[in-house]
């Protein structure tokens, strides 16, 4: 086979999801919402600093000073909290949808490569039960040290 003629495989955008479900692509689109709000709200906690700081540098009332500072820092606490909030779901969305893909990847290659799924499962089973005792050894010799 000549590396020069190989033709490379490439998969389609929308074959990369073929084993999605529909709360899969709602948790996507959800995300990706999400993701954009997170963005937004640095910006957004950017300008609320710059007015706090500014608070501080007019020639306002020292008490009104104080209550504008006070309301942009409660501002300030209500988006990150909201970022913090999106930040979670993007994580929470991402990490179930892959997780639910990978499960049927699985159940869907495992019945047409089972002796491979096999091979695999005794190769990791024999690597775990040849290192425990190596590693309980190790740490046996740290602690006589």
């Amino acid at each position: 086979m000549n590396p020069e003629k190989a033709e490379i495989k490439t998969v389609g955008f929308f074959k990369l999801f073929r084993f999605a479900t529909k709360l899969d692509y709602m948790l996507m689109a959800v995300g990706t919402i999400v993701a954009a709000l997170n963005k937004v709200a640095q910006p957004l906690l950017a300008q609320f600093i710059g007015n706090t700081r500014n608070q501080f540098s007019s020639d306002e009332d020292s008490s009104l000073i104080i209550e504008n500072a006070r309301n942009q820092c409660i501002y300030m606490v209500i988006i990150g909290i909201g970022s913090f909030f999106c930040g979670w779901l993007i994580q929470y969305q991402s990490n179930y949808s892959g997780k639910q893909q990978y499960i049927q990847i699985n159940i869907q290659y495992s019945q047409i490569n089972q002796s491979i799924l096999n091979f695999f499962t005794f190769l990791l089973n024999y690597l775990l039960t040849s290192l425990d005792p190596a590693v309980n050894q190790g740490l046996a010799l740290l602690w006589i040290d």
